[in-house]
């Protein structure tokens, strides 16, 4: 495995993948996202150049750029059998259902916990699980009469970093901003530092709520609500099909 200190997101689908793979006697190479996403591109090449694999199996990438070198890797090897974990293309595709899961995450904060005010700290724009989310929610809390001003939407980048930057600069300028609804848990954590950081409460002035379910997710204090996907599953009923492309 060619693994860069990977995220429990991708640890949990390769997981899944392995565990079906294994008993029939089935390598798996996993190149997983990690400190040097740059890479990627050029490391793939290599891996397709070197290995001749029976299939490949991909996870969208969060950074636009180098899905697109991906995408023109991909495009000069249309014979290449192709699978998609949480992404959609060519080839078969298993995913979570963003739709449901963002619907609950509106019903939570709208009936649960009686936010008005709510922003939305969406992915990359030209990623389909933010595209996704974004849609869905935005949908649900127009329905249950919570409409979603544009400003309230920012891009979070699926970064801690970038997630923390941008709520703080939100709640600085609409201090009535009582929800954060981030697309991934790492840009939920960022909301968190931007919260705590004003010397507001978590859940108390301002819910947060992330989507996937990393590990990390269950150890956050305060106490993280998130969206789990069953990472593990989507992995391994993918592997489960393999075998017969």
């Amino acid at each position: 495995q060619v693994m860069e200190q990977p995220s429990s997101f991708q640890a949990h689908l390769a997981a899944g993948l392995s565990a079906a793979l294994k008993p029939l006697g089935i390598p798996l190479i996993a190149q997983l996202w990690g400190e040097n996403p740059d890479r990627t591109p050029s490391t793939l090449l290599t891996l397709l150049d070197h290995l001749n694999p029976r299939a490949l199996v991909l996870n969208p990438l969060t950074r636009g750029n180098e899905q697109v070198a991906v995408d023109e890797i991909l495009a000069s090897r249309p014979d290449l059998p192709l699978i998609h974990l949480c992404g959609r293309g060519r080839g078969a595709s298993f995913r979570g259902d963003n739709a449901l899961g963002m619907r609950l995450v509106a019903e939570h904060l709208v009936h649960g916990c009686t936010v008005r005010n709510i922003l939305v700290v969406r992915g990359n724009l030209d990623h389909v699980d933010s595209q996704e989310r974004e849609a869905a929610v935005l949908a649900e809390l127009a329905r249950l009469g919570h409409p979603i001003d544009p400003a309230r939407v920012v891009n979070g980048g699926y970064e801690r970093d970038i997630a923390q930057r941008v709520t703080r600069s939100a709640l600085e300028r609409d201090p009535d901003i009582d929800a954060v609804v981030a697309f991934n848990d790492r840009s939920a954590l960022g909301a968190m530092d931007a919260v705590i950081s004003m010397g507001r409460r978590i859940p108390e002035d301002v819910v947060v709520t992330g989507f996937d379910d990393e590990d990390f997710a269950a150890f956050c204090q305060p106490s993280l609500t998130t969206v789990s996907q069953n990472l593990f599953q989507i992995g391994y009923t993918a592997g489960t099909v393999l075998p017969r492309i």
